[in-house]
């Protein structure tokens, strides 16, 4: 199995990716979503570190988001195997990087994707065989996903030089800003 994960600025794009890849058959058991829910989190079940994350909803992995706070990124809107990966290692930002690496994820794209997370952005990971990558890719890169490795490059170009796990979240204004400056470079 590959793992995809692309980084989407926008929550609803992240939920749309979900969304397009359930309708493509993708099982919601190889689908996760972790990111910055908006309004959303209201609604959530918020799990407490080291709370088992309940299995994928058969009828769909978006009626099964819960609720996590991760220092460095704040609350964020989990649901899926990755979200169970980053609760079984402690919810921390560094248990992102880990749970991304173990997921198949190079050192440098784990901590971009953390990065992002920090930033106010979702990730949506899929894990598909071969035959299936090259529609994954494309379901999610229609959405409005982002490569790690390209949005990486353009925080590097920003003066990022590597993830902080004790840095603070974002505030709605910096969030806000970020998604502009990324926008407007779409």
């Amino acid at each position: 199995m590959l793992t995809h994960t692309y980084i989407f600025d926008r929550y609803s794009d992240a939920k749309e990716a979900v969304s397009a890849l359930e309708a493509s058959k993708i099982s919601p058991a190889f689908i996760s979503l972790v990111g910055r829910g908006g309004d959303d989190l209201m609604s959530l079940h918020a799990y407490a570190p080291g709370e088992q994350i309940a299995p994928v909803n058969p009828s769909g992995l978006l009626e099964a988001l819960g609720l996590m706070v991760i220092p460095g990124a704040g609350p964020l809107a989990v649901g899926g195997w990755l979200a169970a990966g980053i609760a079984a290692r402690g919810t921390t930002g560094q248990a992102v990087v880990e749970t991304l690496q173990a997921a198949g994820h190079s050192a440098s794209d784990a901590e971009t994707l953390a990065e992002a997370l920090h930033r106010g952005a979702s990730v949506v990971a899929v894990r598909a065989n071969a035959t299936r990558s090259a529609e994954v890719q494309a379901l999610l890169t229609a959405a409005g996903g982002v490569d790690p490795e390209k949005r990486g490059a353009a925080y590097r170009d920003n003066g990022w030089t590597g993830f902080d796990p004790d840095a603070k979240p974002y505030t709605s204004e910096e969030v806000f800003d970020e998604r502009m400056r990324y926008r407007a470079a779409a």
